[in-house]
């Protein structure tokens, strides 16, 4: 901290071109023309994170859904027919529904 209260304008400066660099690296890259330009730094800072956060939101969920469903099918999807209820248990969860629906006084 004794750092940056010594070179504190230096610090900032810094800072700041540097922050100005990643704005115009990534918007420059999704935003058509320059009208971004004449926004805030802090605007421009918010949108260069939102750019980051969608990508790596889509990003990772793509690769998740590549392994899951893809690359490791088997070892995390069974193979066959989707597992149903037998009848039997089916009558019993609704039967079981209705008594806890009579007894809460909801019914």
């Amino acid at each position: 901290m004794a750092a940056v209260a010594a070179h504190g304008g230096d610090y900032l400066r810094r800072f700041v071109a540097e922050t100005e660099w990643y704005n115009e690296l990534v918007l420059s890259a999704v935003a058509p023309g320059n009208w971004w330009r004449g926004l805030p730094h802090p605007v421009q800072s918010w949108m260069r994170n939102m750019v980051g956060g969608y990508l790596l939101y889509y990003l990772s969920g793509f690769l998740w859904c590549f392994v899951i469903y893809y690359w490791k099918r088997n070892a995390y999807i069974p193979k066959g027919p989707a597992p149903s209820p037998s009848l039997p248990d089916a009558a019993a969860a609704a039967a079981a529904a209705d008594l806890f629906l009579l007894r809460s006084g909801c019914a």
